[in-house]
């Protein structure tokens, strides 16, 4: 079994691939309904980074804990460049974010550094409100570079019925598997 095996076998959790970069390299069904439009979004444009960055105000719709989301986002990619100090695709990542996002500045001259984890996620859906997940991310042990990010709930609450709702809106598939590395 591959990871998009797993990825479509993940029915009641919104799951991400996630590489260097915070490039979003695959996603399930339920990924694609929490975060609206990622399957339409040009590839070069799925990466975490400029989806929150590169639409703040669309983002601070979405999560409600935004500062935190925004920091830990940062945190990520500066741990990136620590692995990577010379990776041309992140300055330019970098510098692509800079001059539109005065917060982004901000914290990349904070320099904090982290690594993914686990957290608890506030989200506000248009479809179904307010939904507190728990957020996973799980580097794979065949490729250290890429994380498997889970967004998920207890079951029988009432997150888990929003992701149930979610799921039932978004049956049609989208393209969940643009990269070939995966």
């Amino acid at each position: 079994m591959c990871i998009r095996d797993s990825l479509e076998a993940m029915t009641d959790a919104a799951a991400f691939v996630v590489g260097r970069r915070t490039d979003v390299l695959a996603w399930n069904r339920l990924g694609a309904a929490l975060i609206a439009g990622l399957g339409t979004v040009p590839a070069r444009q799925r990466n975490f980074a400029r989806l929150l960055f590169g639409d703040e105000e669309a983002a601070r719709d979405l999560f409600a804990d935004w500062p935190a989301k925004a920091r830990d986002l940062v945190a990520f990619l500066h741990a990136d460049a620590g692995r990577h100090p010379d990776d041309p695709l992140l300055a330019e990542l970098v510098g692509e974010l800079s001059p539109g996002s005065e917060l982004f500045r901000r914290l990349w001259a904070d320099h904090p550094v982290s690594d993914k984890g686990h957290t608890t996620a506030v989200l506000r859906h248009p479809l179904t409100g307010t939904i507190t997940l728990a957020y996973e991310a799980l580097q794979l042990p065949d490729d250290p570079e890429q994380v498997l990010v889970t967004y998920s709930a207890p079951p029988d609450s009432a997150a888990a019925a929003s992701l149930r709702l979610l799921a039932s809106w978004h049956a049609a598939p989208t393209d969940p598997h643009p990269a070939e590395n995966t």
